[in-house]
Order: C-alpha cells, then structure tokens, then sequence
C-alpha cells in the first residue's frame, strides 16, 4: 500500500476505501452464516440465547436492539425455548426487513401464570386492524406459537412500529404439537 501511496495517492485512496469495505462485507457475512446455523436453545439458555441475538442484531444491521428481562424464566422443556427464540428471531428479521426499524425492544417475562416474549419496533407498523400478512414470517411464526399452545398477537404498537407478543401458559408449553 506504501508503493501505491506515493506513486498513485488517489488510487491508494480508493484501495484503502475498498479494503474497509471488503472487511466490513465479511464481518456481515461471518454473521450472517453464524445466524444459518442452527442455535441450539435450551429452556436454561433461552435469556442467553436471546441477549445473543439483540447483540448480533445491532451490530449487524447498525441499529439498536436490547434484550430486557427483570427476572430469570425457568421454562419446561427445551422445545418451546426453542420456538420462543425463533418467533423473536422472525419478529426481528421482519422489523428491519419489512419495517425499516431503527429501535428493537425484545422483552421477556414471566408472571404466575404465563410467561411473555415481546418484541417491539419503531418501524413503519401495520395499518389499523387485524394483522395478517401475506408473506411467511407471520405464518410460520404463528404455527410455531401454536407448537406450543402459545397466543401470538402482532398489532400496531401505541407508541409507533409494531409490537409482537407471544404468551404462553405456564405448565402448557410441554413442546407437544395440538391436536
């Protein structure tokens, strides 16, 4: 790069430009594999797990996504920690894709009788009414919630964006499909 510098100064400018941008190409790709490959979730690193993919997220996509939860949630059975992870990681992958977000909330609780995984966005929302989307993101996140005798609501959020909740009854989520 020297030799460029001082017989080609405006090229050796341009390379330099180039080469960042072909290291930050390939830390989005290095990422982007990581997010191909299966994430193994069990029920004891659901939190980990999703505190992962809000770090991943905002580095990746340049936006700030937090992972919120007050109080350990002790779940039943690593298949339903595994569905959880994946609708927050749909409801994510939607909010940038489709939503244009530049805020990412993705919150997990649990009460006495259900726990709650909700992922908020400050993206362009939905229009007034019933959600149904035509793409497969709502679906395959609905027959996931559904996996797991879970209720997925996704609706306009009141401060702007959307707001996906998935709430499942504690004691229900035992990984085994409805009949």
């Amino acid at each position: 790069m020297e030799a460029l510098t001082k017989t080609a100064p405006g090229e050796a400018v341009l390379a330099t430009k180039v080469a960042e941008g072909l290291k930050r190409v390939l830390g989005q790709v290095r990422a982007l594999s990581r997010g191909l490959i299966p994430v193994e979730v069990d029920a004891a690193r659901l939190m980990a797990a999703l505190a992962e993919l809000a770090s991943r997220v905002g580095g990746l996509h340049g936006v700030t996504c937090t992972f919120e939860c007050r109080e350990p949630v002790l779940l039943e059975d690593n298949q339903t920690a595994s569905h959880l992870y994946r609708i927050a990681k749909e409801a994510v992958t939607n909010a940038l894709k489709h939503g244009g977000a530049k805020n990412i909330t993705i919150t997990l609780e649990s009460g006495d009788r259900s726990v709650a995984l909700c992922i908020w966005d400050d993206g362009v929302g939905f229009p007034p009414g019933p959600v149904e989307g035509k793409g497969m993101g709502l679906k395959i996140m609905r027959y996931r919630a559904g996996l797991i005798n879970a209720r997925l609501t996704v609706s306009p959020a009141e401060s702007g964006g959307t707001l996906v909740s998935c709430t499942l009854s504690k004691g229900i989520g035992d990984g085994q499909e409805q009949t």
